[in-house]
């Protein structure tokens, strides 16, 4: 027993509020989740295109996030589910922080153009869905908005979590942000 206390029990109500911070625990104690932030999409957005290397923000997947400690890293995940109006067309994804593209999470060897993902949407019919994960850097303590983007084909509609030739069927898109202690 140590300090009145029986051997392994610790009890949160024991335990004044802020008693513990990720300060006060030993060094090593990283990878320890300190936040989760998630904003999930399940209705229609579409998208005119420009072309291909023209990216256009994704309503309502973006997110911030204000990292406890410069060290820590941020774990991104994204589920993009979309269509596009025409068949044999491109798809683009990106992760943009605080408006820049992450280099270290970005395509650098397309002739065309570069994203985190790519798709050949074979149909109109195809919903395709984006998923990855990325671990960032947070950087600094200030607060950090991470955004996804998309991009196709000029004269196409891209339609996020449906079909691009029906609205038939519907699907769910998120982004979800985790900091992580270093």
């Amino acid at each position: 027993s140590v300090g009145g206390l029986p051997d392994g029990i610790v009890d949160a109500d024991m335990l004044a509020a802020n008693a513990v911070t990720a300060g006060k625990l030993a060094s090593g104690v990283g990878g320890k989740l300190l936040q989760v932030l998630q904003v999930t999409k399940n209705d229609v957005v579409s998208q005119s295109s420009g072309g291909v290397t023209t990216f256009y923000d994704i309503s309502g997947l973006t997110l911030n996030i204000t990292p406890s400690s410069a060290s820590n890293k941020i774990l991104i995940r994204f589920v993009v589910n979309f269509g596009c109006s025409n068949g044999d067309s491109n798809g683009l994804i990106r992760l943009v922080k605080n408006g820049s593209i992450i280099t270290a999470f970005h395509g650098a060897d397309g002739t065309v153009a570069n994203g985190a993902n790519f798709t050949r949407f074979p149909s109109q019919w195809q919903v395709t869905p984006f998923n990855n994960e990325f671990l960032d850097t947070a950087g600094g303590t200030s607060a950090i908005t991470y955004k996804l983007q998309w991009s196709t084909e000029s004269g196409r509609t891209i339609y996020l979590n449906r079909r691009g030739g029906s609205a038939e069927y519907g699907t769910v898109s998120f982004l979800t942000l985790m900091e992580v202690a270093a």
